[in-house]
């Protein structure tokens, strides 16, 4: 009995481990075979959520997107969550006490980045803080060191495009094997933060539910994001992107610690909504005029990130997106994520981006069907405009955060100190851990 037992046990273990190298021994044979590359299945955002990430009338809360992110640690060798902090707690409806959730990041980046992520970080440490660093061994450094780009998603809850978008781009960044995504992860150190765990779970609960009975709304054209009982997040609700200059919210401290005491990312990404009339998305190069405050490096840095963003969409045939004149946001807010990034010497983007689950439209703006130099592709009106148009620009946007932040640019002893002192690059776009690589 028992040596039919093992007998039985050696085979099914056979048949697994023939079944497991079906799809990688041809490859090694070939000599095609690459680690970087996914080989297996990773679980897709219809097959965990039962819709498509940007499907009309669906939104994904925190729980869920939590869930599906560790789900994918365990099936992709590209992703790592790890636990950032602790939200403030708020009091959901129908739901009580209140409940303080985890706040966590998907770092995201080739296997071998992430097998060496301590090195990594302790590169980007020693450039951002500069201590006792020369310009030689920041040079040195540069050479070794990866791109780190943080990219945060709908902080303001109501704001909830960038929050479904950034679940469709860590889905991407897992699973995808195409030429471009492998350049990427091998280039770059991405953290992916939905900002506001409480205010998601809150809007999109209230968005999927029945506004008096908390249970499934099943008719989907009653669903509705309006008249939210509460604040979206604990004591600050929309003030809690004003928080980073006291850094007063647990929220706020979470994110800081991870910035400017872990990571030290190069680029701080935050998406925001809603995008200005008559365009799709504003984002990069804000108006004139520019904080002298600011290093030179930051300031041209963020003109070639806008730059090399509108070069994209031009070529993927997306319009509707705008910089600097197009609205009228500045530079010289010092409380807010990006502002704050500013003074770090570090690239703040914000983007804004019109949308909805529930279909909504482009209106008809005539100042703004001609294109210009900060709208150089413009859209025309839209009598209906769905929430997956949206996200196509809002994960573009994310994906050349990785090329422009490694594109050609100066070394680190061609620009001034600035406000920091950092001998580190005052930005991605200007100084590339790819040239350096390649110039020494």
């Amino acid at each position: 009995m028992r040596n039919r037992k093992f007998s039985s046990l050696l085979a099914v273990t056979f048949l697994f481990v023939f079944i497991a190298s079906v799809a990688v021994v041809p490859q090694v044979l070939a000599g095609h075979y690459d680690h970087n590359k996914i080989y297996k299945h990773i679980t897709t955002p219809k097959e965990f959520f039962g819709y498509d990430i940007g499907e009309d009338y669906f939104l994904a809360n925190y729980t869920q997107l939590y869930n599906y992110w560790k789900k994918l640690d365990r099936e992709s060798n590209r992703m790592k969550v790890i636990k950032i902090g602790t939200t403030s707690g708020l009091t959901q409806p129908f739901q009580d006490p209140p409940y303080e959730r985890p706040m966590i990041a998907a770092v995201i980046s080739s296997p071998e980045n992430l097998a060496r992520l301590d090195y990594y970080k302790n590169i980007a440490k020693r450039l951002a803080l500069a201590e006792g660093l020369t310009d030689e061994e920041a040079k040195v450094l540069a050479s070794k060191g990866k791109a780190i780009v943080y990219i945060g998603s709908s902080m303001h809850a109501t704001e909830l495009v960038s929050n479904q978008a950034l679940i469709q781009m860590v889905y991407k960044m897992a699973s995808q094997n195409d030429e471009e995504t492998l350049q990427i992860l091998d280039d770059v150190i991405f953290l992916a933060v939905p900002e506001n765990p409480d205010g998601m779970e809150l809007v999109s609960n209230w968005y999927m539910n029945d506004h008096v009975t908390g249970l499934p709304q099943t008719d989907p054209l009653k669903r509705s994001t309006s008249g939210l009982p509460t604040l979206y997040q604990k004591y600050v609700a929309h003030d809690n992107n004003r928080d980073f200059f006291t850094v007063y919210q647990s929220e706020a401290q979470a994110l800081s610690r991870l910035w400017f005491h872990e990571f030290f990312p190069q680029i701080i990404y935050c998406q925001h909504q809603s995008g200005p009339s008559g365009l799709v998305l504003f984002i990069g190069a804000v108006r004139d005029p520019m904080n002298y405050n600011l290093d030179r490096g930051v300031l041209s840095g963020l003109e070639n990130m806008s730059s090399y963003v509108y070069q994209r969409y031009a070529r993927k045939d997306l319009p509707g997106g705008g910089a600097r004149s197009m609205a009228n946001y500045s530079a010289w807010h010092n409380g807010m994520v990006r502002t704050v990034a500013y003074f770090h010497n570090v690239i703040g983007i914000l983007s804004e981006i019109t949308g909805s689950p529930t279909p909504t439209r482009i209106t008809f703006q005539p100042q703004k069907l001609v294109a210009k130099a900060d709208y150089p592709y413009p859209i025309m009106p839209q009598d209906v405009w769905h929430l997956s148009q949206c996200l196509e620009l809002s994960v573009h946007v994310s994906w050349p955060g990785a090329p422009s932040a490694t594109s050609d640019g100066d070394q680190p002893s061609d620009v001034p100190p600035g406000p920091g002192n950092r001998h580190a690059p005052r930005s991605p776009a200007l100084e590339p851990v790819r040239r350096a690589r390649s110039t020494g």
